[in-house]
Parts: structure tokens; C-alpha cells; sequence
């Protein structure tokens, strides 16, 4: 009877350590989830957004599961991963592309939110979002710096410059200064 107390004793410890591992380990797959979700959702609208394509591309590593749900998750990723890379429908239909783009990504949160027991409908999906005008025009005036700086740079595209004639006096003083900008004392 005294072994058994021994092995209690012995093994009580190493259980209670393995079992809060257990819980901890639970705890952060549950955590990358949730932060895989929270990004898609928060960057909805900005699909160029580096946490937007991060999280896309976390989606089959964190829900790897042969969970129903889960499966349900990589099953509407697969199919929004595959539009995306349709570059014969996007070429043809810019329009109807990102509006078949919007559709599944929308029903991909909605299978992520139903995978991490989130209330939330799919009309919160789709109209619950704010983004900024200025984040949608500074992304697109990138895209159109960037372009044309590639093709200034593969000579597509020809730079002006016109000469120009420096002032003979130099400003040096900040009375000079206050000049050139208008005031006076």
C-alpha cells in the first residue's frame, strides 16, 4: 500500500505538469486562430494589406484539423485561393471578379467566425467594415507610382527635364528669408 503513495506522490506532479502543458499548448493554437481571424477580419477591405495575405497563407498550417469545422475553413480557402488566382477571369471581367472575390472571401470569415464559435452573421461580414478613402487611394497612386517608375526604369517611359537657372543672390540671412515668404516686421 506504501507504493502506492510513493507512485502518487511520483507521478502527481509530472501529471499536473503535463496536463497545464496540454491546456497552454491548446490555449495558443486557439490564440494563432483567433489572431488568423481577427487580421482577415480587420483588413477585409485592404486585400493587398501585408496581415491580410499573412493571415491568408496561416490559414492551412492553423486549421489543419480533420475537424468539421475546420475543414469547412480550408475548403472555402481553397476556393477563394483558386479566384484569386484566376488571371483569365480577371483580365476579362475586372467588375465581376472582385465582386466573386468579395462574395468568398465573405463566406470564408464566415466559416473561420462559425470554426471559433463567433456569433456573427454574415451581413456584419459584409457591411461591418470601415476603411478610410485614403487607404483605398494611397494603395491605388502606389500601384501607379509603382508602375511607372518600372517602366521609366525599362525605358518605356521618358523623364522631362527642363533646365534651370539658380538665383544669382543667395538667400543668407533670415530677413531674406522672411522676405521670400512674405512677411515683414
Amino acid at each position: 500500500m506504501e507504493w502506492i503513495s510513493v507512485l502518487a506522490i511520483l507521478i502527481g506532479p509530472v501529471a499536473a505538469v503535463l496536463v497545464g502543458r496540454s491546456l497552454q499548448d491548446r490555449k495558443h493554437k486557439m490564440d494563432r486562430k483567433d489572431l488568423v481571424f481577427k487580421n482577415l477580419m480587420s483588413t477585409r477591405k485592404m486585400s493587398l494589406h501585408p496581415d491580410h495575405v499573412r493571415a491568408l497563407n496561416m490559414i492551412d498550417i492553423e486549421f489543419a484539423s480533420n475537424r468539421k469545422e475546420e475543414v469547412k475553413v480550408r475548403d472555402a480557402w481553397k476556393r477563394y485561393s483558386d479566384h484569386l488566382s484566376d488571371e483569365k477571369f480577371r483580365l476579362q471581367d475586372l467588375d465581376g471578379w472582385a465582386r466573386k472575390g468579395d462574395d468568398l472571401l465573405c463566406n470564408l470569415l464566415e466559416k473561420l467566425a462559425q470554426a471559433l464559435g463567433y456569433p456573427i452573421q454574415r451581413s456584419q461580414i459584409e457591411k461591418g467594415s470601415y476603411s478610410p478613402q485614403f487607404y483605398l487611394d494611397n494603395d491605388a497612386e502606389s500601384q501607379i507610382l509603382r508602375r511607372g517608375l518600372i517602366r521609366l526604369v525599362h525605358g518605356e517611359l521618358a523623364l522631362k527635364v527642363s533646365p534651370f537657372t539658380p538665383d544669382p543672390e543667395p538667400v543668407t540671412t533670415s530677413t531674406d528669408l522672411n522676405d521670400i515668404n512674405g512677411e515683414s516686421d
